[in-house]
């Protein structure tokens, strides 16, 4: 390294501390305030709904993150990267465009998965049913593209108070929907309401902030925003898929609807905790990385993202650890008792999630050199491996099947995509934290008793 590159690097690490705790700070706070507000939603569900009822609330909710993450080709992450070479005016504008082309196929694709699901989930497909699906679908991916321009400007506390807002909505309207009518679709109704009242305070101040400006299309760029982005919505839909599907195949494979609300409530455990640090460290790394990038280079590039990768491994590790500790605690404090079955695969769902949370950074290489692709390609190789694995193991093994299935799955995706990336932009996967990390976990679950 030569003594400039030695300078860049001292400088540019010594600022990262800084910036990592303010960034950090404001998005795990939004993170939080997400997960709190999914977590209080089920907590609430789990008292006014059968297990059986609540299953189909879990099937319809995991639908619409799928659709949703998926349909947006991933637009959120090429408006971060054309920041760098377009006006925000215009990308931001560009970025509403595109999801106004792609509203109509995807809400036709949520129709289609629903109408399969409706005999299970007691859904019926009628014209009003059939709207409010749609526009359910449109007002998602606004509000994912909007609430991500503030990431995108590293405008971390707007992102939380728009994220705290938004949050406050959906638990009054999705409870009032819910507890009145004690359907799936009310679920959506809620949803629709809620994310209607936060477009139009939203929308209304970046119009009036000139950040949104109606200009004639450029489609050019509108495509190539897509064609870059759509293999990070396979990564996004694969994650909630890769998360989701051992729900779908528990629910076809299983006699006992109730198995999936039992299962859904270790998961919805585990993220509340887990997520809230692994998407806080993923929204600031994102954005950051691609910056240092383009400044310094290769070599400082990659040293941030090592640094980053161990000190979130250090605390998921923490935090994993104190959650399989005290799950049956947690279990009984928070959930009716029946649901305390589901405490028996909280080790390996935890596990899942942490290990999900370092795709961002094993697939920088491919990021910043535009192979998106590929980390489509391995996500789809990960989701077939946990279909099949799920087959296999859920007759037998029922909940504990599904965890674990989901737990070899992303296992061998962050090895895959850490494989190919590294023939891009070489990090340091931390083998020797993760090998004793699990072992401590494993040693936790099945030797120590709380």
């Amino acid at each position: 390294m030569s003594e400039r590159s030695k300078v860049q690097l001292g400088l540019g690490l010594g600022r990262i501390n800084f910036q990592l705790i303010r960034h950090l700070f404001f998005y795990g706070l939004s993170v939080g305030m997400t997960s709190l507000v999914g977590f209080v939603l089920i907590l609430i569900f789990v008292r006014i709904m059968t297990p059986a009822d609540y299953a189909k609330i879990v099937l319809v909710k995991n639908t619409l993150l799928l659709i949703v993450g998926i349909g947006g080709l991933g637009l959120s992450q090429s408006v971060i990267r054309w920041m760098c070479d377009v006006s925000k005016e215009k990308v931001f504008t560009h970025d509403l465009y595109g999801i106004l082309i792609l509203f109509i196929p995807v809400s036709l694709i949520m129709l289609a998965v629903i109408y399969g699901l409706g005999r299970r989930i007691g859904i019926s497909i009628t014209w009003h049913s059939s709207l409010i699906i749609a526009l359910v679908v449109l007002v998602e991916l606004l509000c994912y593209e909007i609430i991500n321009w503030s990431r995108a400007e590293h405008k971390s506390h707007i992102f939380a108070i728009q994220n705290l807002a938004r949050g406050i909505l959906q638990i009054v309207f999705v409870v009032s929907t819910v507890y009145f009518f004690r359907k799936p679709i009310s679920y959506l109704i809620g949803f629709l309401l809620a994310d209607i009242c936060f477009l139009l305070f939203v929308i209304r101040g970046n119009i009036k902030k000139k950040y949104i400006v109606f200009e004639k299309i450029d489609f050019q760029m509108v495509f190539k925003m897509i064609s870059y982005g759509w293999p990070n919505s396979m990564v996004v839909g694969g994650w909630v898929l890769l998360n989701a599907v051992d729900r779908y195949m528990l629910s076809f494979l299983s006699a006992k609807q109730s198995l999936v609300a039992y299962y859904d409530s270790a998961y919805v455990l585990s993220t509340a905790f887990i997520f809230l640090l692994s998407r806080a460290f993923n929204l600031y790394l994102f954005p950051t990385y691609m910056q240092n990038h383009n400044k310094f280079g290769d070599e400082f590039c990659a040293e941030f993202i090592n640094r980053i990768m161990r000190i979130y491994l250090y605390i998921g590790f923490s935090v994993v650890a104190l959650l399989v500790l005290f799950k049956l605690f947690l279990f009984h404090l928070l959930f009716p008792l029946q649901y305390t079955v589901a405490s028996s695969v909280m080790m390996p769902v935890s596990l899942g999630v942490l290990y999900a949370g370092l795709m961002q950074s094993v697939a920088s290489g491919l990021y910043i050199n535009n192979k998106t692709y590929l980390i489509g390609v391995v996500t789809l190789i990960a989701l077939a491996i946990n279909v099949v694995a799920n087959l296999f193991l859920i007759p037998r093994f029922g909940m504990d099947g599904a965890a674990y299935s989901t737990l070899i799955a992303f296992s061998i995706q962050i090895v895959l995509t850490y494989i190919i990336s590294s023939r891009y932009l070489f990090v340091r996967l931390p083998w020797l934290i993760l090998l004793f990390g699990t072992a401590l976990i494993v040693v936790v679950n099945y030797y120590i008793k709380i």
